[in-house]
């Protein structure tokens, strides 16, 4: 019976979930951004220290709604990773949400530079941070654009994806902008 057990727990360990791209295996990836009208789309816009991403309003429906379906097929889930506050805000009609990333994008010491004239939200930063999750998945599908905010221009050459060895052996996968600004990132593994 323990053996049983134990079968069942590395399986549902294991089981790979289908909506996400494995990030280990890349080293490094050429990115294009498409473009796509913002008068006649729906769209998120988050922004950062050094670039504006938007994102269709649409895609992120799909994305959340394929991930559901993944997720409610599977016995053990995690209840925080279904992206509800996200999805509410996407489903709420407004055609033009504007987020602000005051917690991936800036430094400390800027946060508390900026803490008085910013009007940050906590709501805000949850739905934020459930979008650091989906987003890296749309970047790397294309399904984005983005704005340089050093140049004032939508970027239309080519942008790298690349995994980057950080302090204590730990891994990160960084999102460059083709002038070599992180505009997103992801954290693969800590170091020890």
């Amino acid at each position: 019976m323990t053996r049983f057990r134990i079968f069942l727990i590395l399986l549902f360990l294991s089981n790979v979930s289908y909506a996400q791209i494995d990030y280990y295996k890349i080293r490094s990836k050429k990115l294009t951004a498409i473009k796509f009208d913002t008068v006649k789309t729906d769209f998120l816009l988050v922004e950062g220290k050094h670039a504006q991403v938007y994102f269709r309003q649409s895609d992120l429906r799909k994305y959340i709604d394929a991930d559901r379906a993944v997720i409610s097929n599977r016995p053990m889930t995690i209840k925080e990773w279904t992206y509800d506050n996200l999805y509410d805000l996407v489903n709420q009609g407004e055609h033009r949400i504007h987020l602000y990333d005051w917690g991936h994008s800036y430094t400390e010491q800027e946060r508390i530079s900026m803490g008085k004239t910013v009007n940050h939200r906590m709501l805000e930063t949850i739905i934020v941070n459930e979008l650091f999750t989906i987003g890296p998945d749309l970047i790397y599908d294309g399904q984005f654009m983005i704005f340089d905010k050093t140049k004032s221009e939508f970027v239309t050459k080519k942008m790298k994806i690349k995994k980057v060895r950080g302090v204590m052996g730990g891994y990160s996968l960084y999102f460059y902008l083709p002038d070599r600004d992180i505009f997103w990132y992801v954290v693969l593994s800590f170091g020890e």
